[in-house]
């Protein structure tokens, strides 16, 4: 079973809950160093959106990123700068599975679609065509469409566990209401009724029972 470090996973949540973003990439960085392999996936991402929200220039990969002959500037800026390429996970991954030799950005934007591989653990090639049908139509690259548009409003470019959605998308803290002094005056209307119609799509026994 993976392990983890709970007490850092959950102090580095609380603190991006509280928008402490400095003290949340600390703890990130912290648990990512000492997490099993196959829970250091989960962390990445969130220690990429703490970075994002804290202004911290994402590091730099052991691999020097470079620019395709056919990729134009716009499109790697946007990239390196983003860190929406990582270069020494991907070879890491696909290298021998695929034979890459050379530039892997190249060989990410020439056949990661078709091959359905992946530039970072943050981002799921298939799975953003998917969710994305209008750039599968349209042809676009959807790595160079996710880092024109869609990384700006924050939207998960590959499936997020439940843990995660938890994680990142907490509700307010309840709030108490208190109760009405005892010597106060009523309330009018403190209560509203709302009726909801139920429409009978299937006449059916048991619905025409109702």
């Amino acid at each position: 079973m993976p392990s983890i470090n709970l007490s850092l996973w959950g102090r580095a949540n609380a603190a991006f809950r509280n928008k402490d973003f400095n003290t949340a990439v600390t703890l990130y960085e912290e648990a990512f160093s000492t997490a099993d392999d196959a829970i250091k996936e989960r962390i990445h991402f969130n220690l990429a959106l703490a970075r994002k929200k804290a202004g911290v220039p994402l590091k730099s990969n052991d691999n020097q990123l470079e620019k395709p002959d056919d990729l134009d500037q716009y499109y790697f800026d946007l990239i390196k700068q983003g860190n929406f390429f990582d270069p020494d996970w991907y070879l890491a991954q696909y290298k021998e599975k695929h034979a890459i030799a050379g530039n892997p950005l190249a060989h990410y934007l020439a056949h990661g679609v078709a091959l359905s591989t992946n530039p970072s653990p943050d981002f799921d090639t298939a799975y953003y065509l998917k969710t994305h049908q209008d750039v599968a139509k349209s042809g676009m690259h959807p790595l160079l469409h996710f880092v024109c548009q869609d990384h700006k409003e924050d939207h998960p470019a590959r499936p997020l566990s439940a843990k995660e959605d938890l994680d990142i998308y907490q509700p307010e803290a309840p709030q108490y209401v208190p109760r009405l002094a005892p010597d106060a005056p009523p309330v009018e209307k403190a209560v509203r009724a709302i009726a909801f119609y139920l429409p009978q799509f299937h006449p059916i026994p048991e619905n025409d029972a109702w």
